[in-house]
């Protein structure tokens, strides 16, 4: 059964395999070239890095002899001048040993001995004190050998004696009268001559440098002149052949030498001075880095090898998972079209986001609440849509359900808002936010809050109003019925005065009744269809008077005009108390606003005024029936404009700021239904 589960999945999948051979055989020809490439390269870098070292060493050899010349003809023509300058005292007088030793100490001499034409010492100054006879027969058989090269005035170096670690410049002058003058140089000299020809102290200095260098070596036919690292591996002196094979035609050669386990490779260069070959320059790198190109490549093919394998291992498991895959998307194909169907028609608005990429989900529901589309916000971040304090409140506060005012551009809501989170594959935390609208209901609830209160007080009104006229037109007519037929036989006036105050208060008393009894038996809603602008400029020209005579400036922003059917009459009232309202409140910068837009199929008017404003403990109670700032105030208008404002099925808010002036905003359908009307 498994067999023929991977033959099927080897049919299905067969370009994937015959794609994974090509690649298969493409890596290991790629590995087996890329070694290949390497080594070349490597061999060219370390030609290049040794043939680089030999030249850098040749030159340097080159100044050491130049520098060996030079110092050695000055001291040489300075240890001559100081024969010259003995010769010509010896001409003048006797050698004095005082004088001889000023002259040594400023001459830099470390020795003089003056034999006469006998052989015999005449003067031994310096290092000749301590020189046996023996050893001054051997300098003077070294003289005479090279005063039979060189002529009377001769040069040479060596060791005074066998415990004597420098060599010291010794220089003779044979003078015509048989007399023979020896000088030896101050050792310092011989030491700073010594440090300018010294190849075995380059080498070394060369060959510590590097770790990579096995051997580096100066050597001839006879012998191996100077070196440094592993010289046994350098063998016998070179013969003839090997020293003709590197002349200038070709000078720099290159071989691999295998010593037993190391392999060496050699560079070798001949070195010339003044057309003169003094030997051949050998230099021996480590091989270590070929030998670790074929272990690298070899354990990568080991490595390839291995991924290989478990590719294969991973197409074969990959058939298998994708035929499982294949059935689970179709299936997650249908749960996410179904989601999403859920989410996109849902009432409440949806909305999902992270702080990296911002909104990730947004409903129609969230179109139409925030009225944006989703295209515009999706991407964005979240106080796109919400202020930080807001978002601060919905997160911080963790609660399942909270209920808040949002706003919304210029417009004020109420919204259920529910918030959880959840942490995805990259490690994010994403909010999902559900908000629903609720201030219609809101507003509903108010309202019959509102109308069940108005209810009861008209009732109340009603009923308070019954009990209280009938006394009242009793105490009225008794009154004028006292005035018309009774004289008083003294202090009439007083006595007018006090039927009169009474005749009046009754007046007012059955004033307010009336009110009450207006309040409390509303007229019917009759609403028309009339033109807005015309119905707002008529009641415009009504306070038109009052606003020059008050010079308050007015603004009317009339950003929609179109007929309403309302209650022209009732909403006249309306508009007629803000206005009012507004004027009586405004004592310094009066201006006076009234805004008219629309939004959807919903006919918004603002009042806004420049007044001194409503205390913010206040604003809850101006809706109260009796309940006025003002002293000569009945507490009874703003209860019947919010009366008349619900029965058009609208909403009436305020919102004010001290000392910056108050707005109404009165929210109505263009078009109120004829059952909220009756």
């Amino acid at each position: 059964m498994m067999f023929k589960k991977i033959l099927i999945t080897l049919k299905t999948y067969r370009y994937l395999f015959m794609l994974y051979f090509l690649v298969a055989a493409l890596l290991i020809f790629n590995a087996f070239f890329e070694m290949r490439q390497s080594k070349k390269e490597l061999m060219e870098l370390m030609e290049n890095q040794s043939e680089a070292t030999l030249h850098s060493l040749i030159l340097a050899s080159e100044n050491l002899i130049k520098n060996n010349v030079q110092t050695q003809m000055i001291i040489e023509h300075q240890m001559a001048r100081t024969l010259e300058i003995l010769y010509t005292i010896s001409k003048l007088t006797d050698f004095n040993p005082y004088l001889l030793d000023s002259i040594a100490s400023r001459a830099g001499i470390a020795g003089i001995l003056f034999l006469d034409a006998n052989f015999t010492p005449q003067t031994v100054v310096g290092e000749f004190k301590r020189l046996t006879l023996e050893q001054w027969n051997q300098l003077l058989d070294k003289a005479f050998t090279l005063q039979t090269i060189s002529g009377d005035t001769v040069f040479w170096q060596q060791r005074l004696s066998e415990t004597d670690s420098v060599q010291y410049r010794i220089g003779c002058e044979f003078l015509p009268g048989g007399e023979v003058l020896l000088l030896i140089g101050e050792p310092k000299m011989m030491g700073a001559f010594s440090n300018h020809i010294n190849f075995g102290r380059l080498i070394r200095n060369i060959a510590e440098r590097s770790p990579d260098i096995i051997y580096l070596a100066l050597q001839d036919s006879a012998s191996i002149i100077a070196a440094a690292g592993h010289v046994q591996f350098l063998g016998n002196p070179l013969n003839e052949t090997i020293l003709k094979e590197s002349e200038p035609a070709n000078p720099v050669s290159f071989r691999i030498l295998d010593f037993d386990s190391v392999s060496v490779f050699e560079a070798s260069h001949p070195f010339h001075y003044q057309n003169r070959q003094i030997g051949l320059f050998r230099l021996g790198l480590s091989t270590k880095a070929l030998q670790s190109i074929n272990d690298r490549i070899f354990q990568r093919l080991l490595v390839l090898s291995a991924i290989l394998i478990g590719f294969a291992f991973l197409i074969v498991t990959f058939g298998f998972i994708r035929q499982r895959y294949d059935i689970l998307q179709k299936q997650y194909a249908v749960i996410e079209t179904y989601s999403s169907n859920i989410i996109e028609n849902v009432s409440d608005a949806i909305i999902v986001f992270n702080n990296r990429q911002g909104i990730q989900i947004f409903n129609s529901a969230a179109e139409r609440l925030f009225k944006q589309d989703k295209n515009a916000v999706l991407g964005k971040p979240i106080t796109h849509l919400l202020h930080s304090e807001t978002l601060d409140l919905i997160v911080r506060k963790n609660e399942p359900v909270q209920e808040i005012e949002l706003t919304i551009g210029d417009v004020s809501k109420i919204v259920l808002i529910s918030q959880s989170h959840f942490w995805d594959g990259d490690n994010t935390e994403n909010y999902i936010v559900v908000i629903r609208d609720i201030t219609r209901q809101k507003h509903l609830e108010d309202r019959m809050k509102r109308q069940e209160q108005l209810t009861a007080v008209g009732q109340l009104a009603a009923g308070v109003a019954h009990e209280i006229r009938n006394p009242l037109n009793s105490i009225s007519t008794i009154v004028q019925q006292l005035k018309k037929d009774f004289k008083p036989t003294r202090d009439e006036d007083v006595y007018n005065e006090l039927i009169d105050i009474v005749y009046t208060e009754v007046k007012r008393i059955n004033q307010k009744i009336n009110e009450f009894l207006r309040f409390s038996r509303p007229e019917p809603i009759r609403p028309s269809k009339f033109k807005l602008s015309d119905w707002l400029n008529s009641i415009i020209k009504q306070y038109q008077p009052t606003f020059e005579d008050r010079q308050i400036e007015f603004v009317l922003q009339l950003n929609w005009d179109g007929e309403v059917f309302w209650d022209a009459d009732q909403m006249r009232g309306v508009m007629s108390n803000l206005i009012q309202n507004a004027i009586d409140a405004m004592t310094e910068r009066k201006r006076l606003e009234v805004c008219v837009t629309k939004e959807n199929d919903k006919i918004i008017i603002k009042v806004t005024d420049s007044g001194k404003g409503i205390p913010p403990e206040q604003l809850d109670k101006i809706f109260n029936l009796y309940f006025t700032t003002k002293a000569d105030g009945t507490g009874i208008g703003l209860s019947i404009v919010q009366r008349i404002v619900f029965e058009h099925d609208g909403m009436i808010r305020v919102s004010s700021e001290r000392d910056k002036g108050t707005t109404f905003t009165i929210t109505l359908p263009r078009t109120i239904a004829l059952d909220s009307s009756q």
